[in-house]
């Protein structure tokens, strides 16, 4: 079956009407009378003609769909990710994660947005969790790296006022200094401070 076609009265070109035209519910056909090229080259040339008037119909737009603008950001956050990934496998990632930050376990995402930053590991893709922005730009500034971010909480604890800080349970994996410059650990929520030598200095 042929595919209904249509000349655009502009370029004067003869098109496929369902994948060369825009939708239009206020045409007669159903389809705008200019195609898809000759659309844009328009309305691009309206735009720079009136911009004052096209930055207060944006704003008023924005102000009326306040939720799909969000779903957009989302989406475009996603697809910088992978192309494939969808709203759906957010939804997923948020359940599993409680509706929380994966590190911090706040249930605000931050940045006055309402979802949180998509945390992947950035060779492979592969999604590892939801996180705030607080700490999303933490693992940034920290280079993704484990032991930077192990160096980090031995120079807390090390200059901490306390000689003995409770972790509430967390356990503390202590991998790439060496068994001589470890801190001691009673069990696994106390670390008794003893002198310990990050990145080749004494703290």
């Amino acid at each position: 079956m042929q595919p209904l076609m249509k000349k655009c009265p502009c370029c004067k070109e003869i098109k496929p009407l369902e994948t060369e035209f825009h939708k239009n519910k206020n045409s007669n056909n159903g389809y705008n009378w200019t195609c898809k090229k000759c659309s844009g080259i328009n309305s691009k040339r309206w735009a720079s003609k009136n911009k004052e008037r096209c930055l207060k119909n944006v704003l008023a737009w924005n102000e009326r769909n306040p939720d799909k603008i969000e779903k957009y950001i989302l989406l475009n956050r996603l697809r910088r990710i992978d192309k494939k990934l969808t709203i759906e496998d957010y939804d997923k990632l948020f359940a599993k994660c409680g509706g929380k930050c994966t590190i911090c376990r706040t249930s605000d995402p931050g940045m006055k947005c309402k979802s949180f930053c998509i945390d992947h590991d950035h060779q492979t893709k592969r999604l590892r969790g939801l996180l705030c922005h607080n700490c999303n730009l933490t693992l940034g500034l920290l280079q993704d790296s484990p032991e930077i971010i192990e160096s980090a909480i031995i120079y807390l604890i090390r200059h901490s006022d306390k000689q003995k800080i409770i972790l509430s349970g967390m356990p503390m994996l202590i991998s790439v200094y060496g068994t001589q410059n470890r801190p001691q650990f009673s069990d696994k929520s106390d670390v008794i401070i003893e002198k310990t030598t990050v990145f080749g200095g004494d703290l």
